[in-house]
């Protein structure tokens, strides 16, 4: 999982058939691989079967979990119980990580401050639609006092439902919107496919953050993210055992690259600047990435993936298995804006 440190902009349609009534149960049901499996008479690949399940009040047919365009697994995580994981093991526990970053709680929210001038952050928030305007100008006073700007990680769970317009009327700015998604790591293929000629290179030093930072440069034109190559050499060096990164190499030509970091402690492992350039896209390679940052997690124990996938990765991501928990939109305020 990423740190808040490190700031980077980072669906073959299901057919649907109308269903019966919907089993009682409560809002989710818990199914996993494992149960069905074990089930007497369950074959996924045999015969449709003429029942469902019912999986975050959403119907599934047995038939069309039967052989979908993704691991049928993926459509049963559990989004209110990885909704509270994540809060809880994540944007509660915010750490410092990056050097000189320091960690702050406030009233309703907590905040990591990022080192000089760099963008701090607001992990976390617990508001009312009673306080959270008052919040909200006292972030803008902290921030406009220290002269640094700061984003506002906003979830769509999060409270009151207004909050995006409050931010927006205080003078933050909507960046573009980005979607949550979530996998069991073990139902993720972690099967390395590469096409011809093409080699996956792990990162150990500047030569490799300076592949990768030329991949990006392609892959996520006109989205800079200023000084996060010294930041990942900086990661590399002080904390290695968080972080794994890796350049696809056509020859000596970087094509592709991403990174997956993790937290101790955590259930989460965080797959994060996966970009393939212009030339290269279409051939698998994002998704030997993902297989590859896949294996890494699972050999860690680490039970989730998680990713803020933009549009360009979503479908991909979907079919491999991974399931929308959130829309987040970063709201970011500099002090300009009080000027």
């Amino acid at each position: 999982m990423r740190s808040y440190g490190y700031a980077i902009r980072e669906h073959r349609e299901n057919r649907r058939r109308q269903a019966p009534a919907p089993l009682p149960c409560p809002d989710t049901q818990n199914f996993t691989a494992s149960s069905l499996a074990s089930s007497p008479g369950t074959e996924i690949e045999g015969p449709a079967f003429e029942s469902f399940v019912a999986v975050d009040q959403h119907q599934w047919w047995f038939s069309e979990l039967r052989r979908p365009a993704w691991p049928w697994w993926g459509a049963l995580v559990d989004t209110h119980a990885v909704r509270a994981a994540f809060d809880a093991q994540i944007r509660r526990n915010t750490r410092a990580d990056e050097r000189g970053a320091v960690v702050e709680a406030d009233a309703g929210v907590l905040r990591w401050l990022a080192p000089g001038t760099q963008t701090s952050r607001i992990t976390w928030s617990e508001l009312t639609s009673g306080s959270a305007d008052a919040v909200i100008a006292a972030q803008v006073r902290y921030f406009a006092a220290r002269g640094t700007p700061v984003e506002w990680k906003l979830y769509d769970y999060d409270q009151p439902a207004d909050l995006a317009q409050r931010l927006l009327a205080a003078g933050f700015v909507a960046d573009d919107e980005e979607l949550m998604l979530v996998a069991e790591t073990a139902a993720i293929d972690s099967g390395v496919k590469l096409v011809d000629g093409v080699r996956l290179d792990p990162v150990t030093g500047q030569a490799g953050v300076e592949a990768m930072m030329a991949v990006r440069d392609l892959a996520f034109a006109g989205h800079p993210s200023p000084g996060l190559g010294e930041r990942l050499v900086t990661q590399l060096r002080d904390a290695p055992e968080l972080v794994q990164m890796v350049v696809a190499m056509a020859g000596d030509e970087p094509v592709s690259a991403a990174r997956v970091e993790f937290i101790p402690g955590t259930d989460f492992a965080g797959l994060w600047g996966g970009g393939t350039v212009p030339a290269w896209r279409g051939r698998g390679i994002f998704r030997a990435l993902v297989a590859y940052r896949a294996g890494l997690a699972a050999a860690r124990g680490y039970r989730y993936l998680q990713v803020d996938a933009l549009p360009a990765s979503r479908p991909i991501l979907q079919r491999l298995g991974f399931k929308p928990v959130a829309a987040t939109t970063p709201y970011v305020w500099t002090p300009q804006a009080t000027r």
